[in-house]
């Protein structure tokens, strides 16, 4: 016996093909010649809003609901015309899958005839639906918010490239006329504050008086010369243009610490929320991050040396981006490459919790990073470090008050 399924907003109908129909020819919009093909067997309705939008989410990824499976199981249907995106779900359970367009079609024309309720209650159960079903969806795009990190670290990196530019511009201008200024401060933020304060007389908050004083006594025995009306106009306008861009940068810092600890937690806290975001971007995503091996991880950001070492068959980089960790930079030359793969595993670890897990937890990472800097500490002192799977147990049970 071969039966159909027709799914709608408030449930399914179950119908048993009454003799083969050549599907390919017959119209069955009419209802009374409909009812010669199929004869309605069964009937599921969602109890609330909440089945219904489940059943759908289910189906919406080739699955067959709970409810579904066991509806069927209870009709002993064997053969299943159906859509055949369920093909593969329902070989699982022994049900073969088999299409049957028009009188799919014939049962959408004449719905309200079978379900016999009325058509207002109808319209806004599917409305209702449709609202909860669309709300699931964003809902759960919005957990995937490491897309926002991909614009936020490309926006920052662009921003510093620009504020570097600009600064190298000044520089070249105003070295003429204060060219000790540059290598006295230390960092082009200062160099900017300085240069616009002896350009303008505005004396910027994060600038240091004492500092200040300092540069004011080595413009008084500087070297440089008299530079025209018009440079510092446009040096003026700009350090205004690149003191903006700090702020804008300044800005976009805030907000990616903010999207990391949302989105990785124990990463933000293990290796620093911008190397975090950054590790994340270079994997096309945390979920990628989460299933990448440690290899991979270890040279994200030095795919390029990476494939032009192999192309000349020299030594491959031993890490990319992890080079700038603050692990790897307090750690000796020699020991360099280790602690880049003894980290890099740990991220592995770190990136699946922080994907899987539902407790946004930062104490994962917080345990992770003691070890790692015990693990820095014993390749000197040869002591013998805790193993990682004790932590992670330890964490958990803590955590779960176990």
């Amino acid at each position: 016996m071969e039966h159909l399924l027709f799914e709608h907003p408030q449930g399914y109908l179950l119908f048993e093909l009454k003799e083969y129909e050549d599907i390919s020819k017959e119209s069955f919009s009419e209802y009374l010649k409909l009812l010669e093909a199929i004869k309605l067997v069964g009937r599921l309705d969602f109890q609330d809003l909440d089945m219904a939008t489940q059943n759908i989410a289910v189906l919406c990824n080739n699955k067959l609901p709970l409810e579904l499976s066991n509806f069927l199981e209870l009709n002993n249907v064997k053969t299943l015309f159906c859509d055949g995106s369920l093909k593969s779900a329902l070989n699982e359970i022994g049900i073969e899958q088999k299409n049957c367009v028009n009188i799919t079609r014939g049962i959408r024309h004449n719905l309200r005839k079978f379900l016999k309720n009325e058509e207002s209650e109808r319209k806004q159960f599917l409305l209702s639906t449709s609202h909860a079903f669309s709300r699931n969806k964003v809902e759960f795009s919005s957990r995937n918010e490491d897309s926002v990190l991909f614009h936020t670290v490309n926006m920052l990196d662009q921003v510093e490239k620009d504020i570097n530019s600009y600064t190298m511009r000044i520089k070249e201008i105003y070295g003429w006329s204060f060219p000790e200024l540059f290598g006295s401060c230390k960092n082009n933020d200062e160099f900017i504050y300085i240069v616009n304060f002896f350009l303008t007389g505005k004396m910027h908050k994060n600038i240091n008086e004492s500092r200040l004083e300092t540069f004011k006594t080595l413009k008084t025995s500087s070297i440089g010369v008299n530079i025209s009306k018009e440079d510092v106009e446009n040096m003026i306008n700009l350090c205004d243009i690149i003191e903006k861009k700090m702020e804008i940068r300044a800005n976009l810092k805030e907000y990616l610490y903010d999207k990391i600890e949302i989105v990785a937690p124990n990463l933000a806290v293990y290796l620093g929320e911008y190397i975090a975001a950054k590790l994340i971007v270079l994997a096309g995503g945390i979920l990628n991050l989460a299933k990448a091996p440690a290899s991979t991880i270890q040279l994200l950001g030095a795919e390029k040396s990476l494939f032009k070492a192999l192309k000349e068959r020299s030594d491959t980089p031993k890490y990319g981006v992890l080079y700038h960790s603050s692990f790897v930079v307090k750690t000796n030359a020699k020991d360099k490459a280790r602690i880049s793969r003894f980290i890099a595993s740990k991220i592995s670890i770190l990136a699946k919790i922080d994907y899987f897990s539902s407790n946004r937890t930062k104490d994962y990472g917080t345990e992770i990073k003691k070890l790692t800097e015990k693990k820095i500490n014993s390749l000197t002192s040869k002591q013998t470090i805790e193993n990682t799977d004790e932590i992670l147990s330890r964490v958990y049970k803590k955590i779960n008050n176990i």
